[in-house]
């Protein structure tokens, strides 16, 4: 996004002054969150002599102090505003970035608040937008008050094709999970899809990446045996080296997340255009097979993403556009 004498452009659209805000010492602000972090960005912008309204929890029914500042749920939130919020900015202050997007989207779902600085990683931005939004709030937690201007609003809605960037061969794009034929290697009838089974190892032929992460999220042991409704095998040592190996990306996964999006976005999901059933089954439609990156599309996925990146040839994405859209 750039900024010109008179307008703001972004994706070529033109963004009226109405799409974003800037955070000035006259707006009331909100601070969502009452842990460390939220003390810390509290503390520097009450220094700097910013007007800090509230602590805001999702916990319902809180009512109490913190550091001589009310802290308030949403419906207390709701009642001392009484319906003003024009001038209100909350800034999300969660040490975990996974869910920085779901609390934004519920603040502005019932609170009606679009002047909302977080670290997004849903879809609901556009590219340019989430890019942005990060670099606004780095600058606030190091405490570069000066930048706090030029923020995009909140929105609820975004297109369909979140273009990340694009050349002459291939298209990047947030891709809907909806018009990927699959993201597991293995079918619901666990049958392997992604490779032929002589290429994978006894565990990948068995175990969905799915059911991998979960138990991994669980921080439960792997079972000494998986069962399904074909046969039962023991896991040997290669076998939990190579589930171990899966929770070592997990952990990865995890801590890029935790900050940003660069590892997906800057490593798409490679995919090309496939012939698939309708939901029918009268006749084919298209959609668009993981050729690599299988492990990030379920890890994303799984971690509420309706929305996730991937690379096409620019002959797949005319072929789909023209046929399915």
């Amino acid at each position: 996004m750039y900024q010109n004498k008179y307008k703001f452009v972004e994706s070529g659209r033109v963004l009226k002054k109405k799409d974003i805000f800037m955070i000035s010492k006259e707006n009331r602000i909100v601070i969502f969150g009452t842990g460390v972090i939220s003390r810390k960005i509290c503390r520097g912008l009450k220094q700097q002599g910013y007007n800090i309204l509230c602590y805001l929890t999702s916990f319902s029914g809180a009512s109490s102090t913190l550091d001589d500042i009310d802290v308030f749920d949403f419906q207390g939130l709701k009642e001392i505003t009484k319906g003003n919020i024009d001038d209100i900015t909350v800034v999300v202050c969660l040490q975990n970035g996974i869910i920085h997007s779901q609390n934004a989207k519920k603040i502005h779902s019932e609170l009606g608040i679009d002047r909302i600085l977080y670290l997004p990683n849903g879809t609901e931005q556009t590219y340019e937008n989430r890019v942005t939004l990060r670099k606004r709030y780095t600058d606030l937690l190091h405490g570069i008050f000066d930048e706090l201007i030029d923020i995009p609003i909140y929105r609820s809605d975004s297109n369909r094709f979140d273009f990340i960037y694009n050349n002459d061969r291939y298209i990047s794009f947030w891709c809907p999970k909806d018009i990927l034929y699959y993201y597991d290697h293995l079918d619901e009838n666990g049958s392997v899809r992604e490779k032929d089974e002589k290429e994978l190892k006894q565990a990948e032929c068995h175990i969905s990446y799915f059911q991998m992460f979960e138990w991994i999220e669980k921080e439960e042991e792997y079972p000494r045996a998986y069962f399904n409704e074909k046969r039962v095998f023991q896991l040997i040592d290669d076998e939990e080296e190579y589930l171990n190996d899966r929770k070592r990306l997990f952990e990865q996964f995890c801590y890029a997340l935790k900050y940003d999006m660069s590892m997906f976005v800057d490593s798409p999901i490679e995919c090309e255009l496939c012939e698939v059933p309708s939901l029918e089954g009268a006749f084919l439609t298209y959609g668009l097979r993981i050729v690599d990156g299988m492990h990030r599309a379920c890890f994303l996925i799984r971690s509420g993403f309706d929305k996730i990146p991937v690379l096409i040839s620019k002959d797949d994405y005319d072929c789909y556009i023209n046929r399915c859209v």
